[in-house]
């Protein structure tokens, strides 16, 4: 699978920890207010991605980074190749004093038909790497690149994908509607999902532009029966009582109650509850479908279930290894054998941060959650 994220890797995102951490205002933890204008390290988002077909130009808007000292290479995959745009002559895109880029991306015969746009930050000085056609963007990006984005376009939808543990996701996006689960605002920006210079998976859930927004990513393939397993390197046990953090499998089709299983961590509200986090088998609602667990204030903790056909097994442990030899590293276990057991169908796999019935945090602080990775064993 060709992936702009595969290719660029860690070089993408360095210093985004520290770009975040200044352009989240936060006045004695009580404000998660993102203030766009105060990020101080190199980003890039595409905000206006021009649908299969279109000729309409791609939009995208750039953070930390001063417009006059910098510019965006455009790229899409079009017939099996990569190739520049908006010319071989020019390929480089000016960057407007409001940090907004404008690019004509169709201006070869074929070029409406591209799968696949990316973007790439460049300082000005350095020369466009150019594509002319070869199945893979180039390499020298890696060490060129200060910033990227990557987008997949289809007949159906456009969105924006990022590579994690090994894999592609694509980040949601609610397109400034009001959506399940909740409903709530959900951003594919940079600002609210990037995988750091470790690889590390950040979901990122703050107040933007007056509205709080949350962060969800979709692996794009079903992987069915077998271990699924996510190693976390940042504390759960703290999350506002209305924030949730979903790890768990899902499928649009509603049949086998859409194949949802769930870890879950959250107070659903209840800031008094001493029990956290949940392991769950859809629908939560039938007696036996659910088991609460204290999840204690670790930095680093490991959540894993194993689906088969006649049995699903959860399993949480402090640290980053699922069988530790200290059985006292065990913070919880769960074997579910009851009837609503799914069977693998389109389910993928997600991890979200998001608020409970859409209501802004109790305590109006928001949450990022950083997930070092994710792997899945097959099973039969």
């Amino acid at each position: 699978m060709d992936s702009f994220a595969a290719q660029l890797g860690v070089c993408l995102s360095v210093g985004l920890l520290a770009m975040l951490a200044s352009g989240c205002a936060q006045q004695d933890g009580a404000t998660w207010e993102l203030d766009t204008e105060a990020v101080t390290y190199p980003t890039l988002d595409l905000t206006t991605v021009p649908a299969l077909g279109s000729h309409d130009p791609l939009v995208g808007r750039v953070y930390g980074a001063p417009p006059a000292s910098h510019r965006v290479a455009v790229y899409i995959r079009v017939g099996g190749g990569w190739w520049s745009k908006p010319t071989f002559a020019e390929p480089l895109t000016p960057i407007a004093a409001d940090r907004t880029f404008t690019c004509d991306i169709t201006t070869g015969d074929d070029d409406t038909n591209a799968t696949r746009i990316a973007a790439c930050l460049l300082p000005v000085g350095q020369a466009a790497p150019l594509a002319q056609g070869e199945a893979s963007l180039p390499g020298v990006l890696a060490s060129v690149a200060l910033a990227s984005a990557e987008w997949v376009r289809t007949a159906q939808a456009s969105f924006r994908v990022i590579r994690f543990s090994g894999r592609e996701w694509a980040v949601k996006s609610s397109g400034g509607q009001k959506v399940g689960p909740g409903p709530n605002y959900f951003s594919d920006s940079a600002l609210h999902v990037w995988v750091d210079d470790r690889g590390r998976l950040h979901l990122r859930l703050a107040k933007r532009d007056g509205k709080w927004t949350c962060a969800e990513v979709v692996l794009r393939e079903s992987l069915g029966h077998g271990k699924y397993i996510w190693s976390l390197d940042s504390p759960v046990d703290a999350l506002d009582p209305r924030i949730i953090l979903g790890l768990f499998t899902w499928d649009d089709d509603p049949a086998d109650n859409h194949r949802e299983i769930d870890v879950e961590f959250a107070r659903w509200g209840n800031a008094a509850d001493p029990a956290n986090a949940q392991y769950v088998v859809q629908p939560y609602e039938t007696p036996g479908n659910l088991k609460r667990f204290v999840q204690p204030g670790v930095a680093r903790s490991t959540h894993a279930f194993r689906w088969a056909a006649d049995r699903i097994f959860f399993k949480s442990v402090q640290g980053p290894i699922l069988n530790p030899s200290d059985p006292a590293l065990t913070i919880g276990t769960w074997t579910y054998r009851g009837g609503d057991i799914p069977s693998p169908g389109n389910e993928n796999t997600r991890m979200n941060l998001w608020l409970m019935q859409g209501q802004a945090p109790a305590t109006g602080k928001g949450a990022e959650v950083i997930i070092r990775s994710f792997r899945h064993q097959a099973e039969p």
